[in-house]
């Protein structure tokens, strides 16, 4: 009689996890969601090599800039918590979107796979009639610019690169670009900047090293979170091709990116001192 109540028992306990098993199987926020928005505060983040995936029992994995790490998750209705490490995030989820806060001013969006183009369209369109563009752009920047094919007084190398984008009262964007050898006092490049069509930033007014920028259309775009541009430039006796890429101050880059020359000896330091970007880089060499 014992042995029959300890086997009903087993019977019942094993039908109660397979029930759970089921009910964690056909919760429909179970899969993969890739990131569609990321900032800190106003700041934006980027985007690439950042995902969510939601298995069922409560497991999951976490991806941020391409560093991936397991996790466990639990959710009461909208209400998600998520668990990675000694972390915890809390946000909610609904019709396959999860929205999640952290410290730091830290947001960030994941969408279900087959949603994600959906919401980037209705997030751009967002942008568009809240007159957000600004804030997409706006802020301390640090990267690099690559010069080659030099002419003139630049030889072919890499330089360290700060840049500051202030918004302006018509819509635009104020930009202030200077290196390793400059300030934001005595800039490389200055320039007053305008949306075109495709949301990237186009000079009305200013200068690039010596050349007038007014009428060239010279443009800078954001890419995964990373303002780019790349051109030719001549005036003055100065002959060059040049890139450049930077990230949001305050952004880590990840390992398998081309990173500024300084990045560990100046950036990464400032950084973990809780420093602001400095007007002159004050590098030691």
């Amino acid at each position: 009689m014992i042995r029959a109540k300890r086997l009903l028992a087993l019977l019942l306990l094993l039908l109660t996890a397979l029930s759970l098993c089921a009910c964690g199987e056909s919760d429909p926020n179970l899969g993969r969601y890739v990131c569609v928005e990321r900032r800190s505060g106003r700041i934006p983040l980027g985007t690439a090599d950042c995902s969510l995936e939601l298995k069922s029992l409560g497991f999951g994995r976490l991806t941020l800039e391409g560093e991936s790490g397991a996790l466990r998750w639990d959710r009461t209705d909208e209400t998600i918590y998520l668990r990675a490490g000694e972390e915890l995030l809390t946000g909610t989820v609904r019709e396959g979107i999860v929205r999640l806060e952290g410290p730091e001013e830290l947001y960030i969006v994941f969408a279900r796979e087959d949603l994600a183009a959906a919401y980037r369209e209705e997030l751009d369109a967002r942008y568009e009639e809240l007159g957000l563009w600004q804030t997409r752009w706006s802020g301390d920047w640090y990267g690099f610019w690559h010069v080659e094919n030099a002419s003139g007084r630049l030889a072919d190398t890499w330089y360290d690169l700060c840049a500051r984008l202030i918004p302006q009262p018509d819509g635009g964007l104020y930009l202030l670009l200077w290196d390793e050898d400059g300030s934001a006092a005595e800039p490389m490049a200055e320039a007053l900047l305008q949306k075109d069509e495709t949301d990237a930033a186009v000079a009305e007014a200013g200068y690039f090293w010596l050349e007038d920028l007014a009428g060239t259309g010279w443009t800078i775009r954001l890419e995964d979170g990373c303002i780019v541009g790349e051109g030719r430039h001549e005036a003055e006796g100065e002959r060059f091709d040049y890139k450049l890429r930077l990230r949001p101050w305050g952004d880590t880059w990840q390992e398998t990116e081309e990173k500024p020359y300084y990045y560990a000896d100046w950036y990464l330091p400032l950084l973990e001192a809780g420093e602001e970007m400095p007007e002159r880089m004050e590098i030691k060499n």
